[in-house]
């Protein structure tokens, strides 16, 4: 295989890599403390709000839909929180029930999860399209999240030591060995998104039906299962992030995670995942993350305007969704190159022909290579050591019911050759055919 093309399919491969390695390298250039590890792992904080988004994206996308309801989730799951914290939840007697801090969060999933669930079951039991069933449950998300206060925030998540709900900005703000908390739990998702997608019998559902759902159905794959479990997945990565960014700000905004869902997309496509489903890694996802922050963080260190940023953003998506179209002409190119190899190889070696094949056997009197010669050689080849493949058409004759090249002259051949056995009933030789010119090719 050409060597050439190997190489270009590493380097697409590793492109989002590539990029990442470039934006850093540009912006440790612009910018004199892009590269301390204060920034960077500042940085890599804001990360884990899109990392988390993107990996739940991921394995939706994988299967061939899209979740575009992340976004505003995780805003009114910020604002359950805020609820919960602030006001609790009253009860049926007149009694307000507070949570602790580890049960709020508890609750926020529980109810990331059950939009998840709704999300996947009118997908699948109705048959509505996952853009616009994720497109009405964003509206329905933002509206809701508007509803819980009347359009204001609930400010001031710190909690009351009588009430025993302290502790909420640990979760946004929190170190565990010098990193922060989000960060952490960016790295779980991270193992538990790769050990689903590689590791258990789900992952291999996932792919199968981005790759070809009918297929799947018909080889058994629990479909109905395996997407409702994705979209539940993507809306307990929303839930979390809700829950990360009311913590850090200590305050809920029921517009939160506007424009959050455009990152986790665009980090799912620079991660190498592809928008038809079947191929892309969790892995990937969070490179592209990696890039889509970082490079929003470094215009901001350059002051470049928010316009500007938008455009960018569009323009390296885009970018990365061009090459990945590329990507897959340039493998499919690849996978016919390294079959045609394989079936050259499958093919078992032949004896070279004989040197002047025209000019052996000849009789007294002609000069090998003359005119006469070839043309002797031609006319009669039970001289040239039995070549019927010389002769012309109308004269060929085969060996035998088994002869290949009487499989490769087609019918047509045969029930001409058949023809001129019953005019010549004598030349009717090995079942209808007879051989020509001494022997057959064989």
């Amino acid at each position: 295989m050409n060597q050439k093309y190997m190489i270009y399919m590493y380097l697409l491969k590793a492109r989002t890599f590539i990029a990442l390695l470039l934006v850093i390298a540009f912006f440790s250039v612009m910018v004199p403390n892009f590269l301390t590890a204060s920034n960077l792992l500042i940085m890599t904080q804001h990360v884990a709000i899109t990392g988390l988004l993107a990996i739940g994206m991921t394995l939706v996308i994988l299967t061939g839909g899209i979740d575009l309801s992340v976004g505003a989730v995780a805003g009114i799951c910020g604002m359950v929180a805020g609820a919960l914290l602030t006001n609790g939840l009253p009860l049926w007697n007149g009694d307000i029930l507070f949570f602790n801090v580890p049960e709020v969060i508890l609750c926020v999933a529980i109810f990331g999860v059950l939009v998840g669930l709704v999300n996947g079951a009118v997908i699948t039991r109705f048959g509505v399209a996952p853009f616009i069933c994720t497109l009405g449950m964003m509206y329905v998300a933002r509206g809701s999240a508007l509803l819980f206060n009347d359009g204001s925030t609930y400010p001031n998540l710190n909690g009351m030591e009588a009430l025993g709900n302290t502790g909420f900005a640990t979760l946004g703000s929190g170190t565990l060995l010098g990193v922060y908390l989000p960060i952490w739990l960016m790295i779980g998702f991270l193992v538990l998104g790769y050990w689903l997608t590689t590791k258990t019998p789900l992952g291999r559902y996932i792919y199968a039906i981005g790759g070809n759902e009918s297929a799947a159905r018909l080889a058994g794959v629990p479909i109905v299962k395996a997407k409702i479990f994705v979209y539940a997945f993507s809306g307990l990565c929303a839930a979390f992030v809700g829950l990360i960014v009311a913590s850090q700000l200590q305050t809920a905004h029921p517009m939160t995670g506007n424009m959050f869902e455009m990152d986790a997309i665009g980090a799912t496509v620079l991660g190498g995942t592809a928008l038809a489903g079947g191929r892309g890694r969790v892995t990937g996802s969070i490179i592209g993350a990696f890039v889509i922050v970082f490079l929003a963080d470094g215009m901001v260190m350059m002051g470049v305007s928010d316009f500007w940023q938008m455009v960018i953003k569009g323009v390296v998506i885009v970018t990365a969704v061009v090459v990945d179209q590329f990507q897959q002409k340039l493998q499919s190119k690849v996978i016919l190159m390294r079959r045609h190899e394989e079936k050259l190889a499958a093919i078992p070696p032949t004896a070279p022909p004989p040197a002047n094949r025209n000019d052996s056997h000849l009789p007294p009197g002609l000069v090998p290579g003359s005119a006469k010669g070839k043309k002797y050689a031609t006319r009669f080849p039970e001289q040239n050591g039995g070549d019927h493949r010389r002769l012309p058409r109308h004269r060929r004759r085969y060996c035998g019911a088994l002869c290949p090249r009487r499989r490769e002259s087609g019918d047509g051949l045969q029930r001409r050759a058949r023809s001129r056995d019953r005019r010549n009933p004598a030349s009717a030789l090995s079942g209808g055919y007879f051989i020509a010119a001494g022997r057959c090719h064989r």
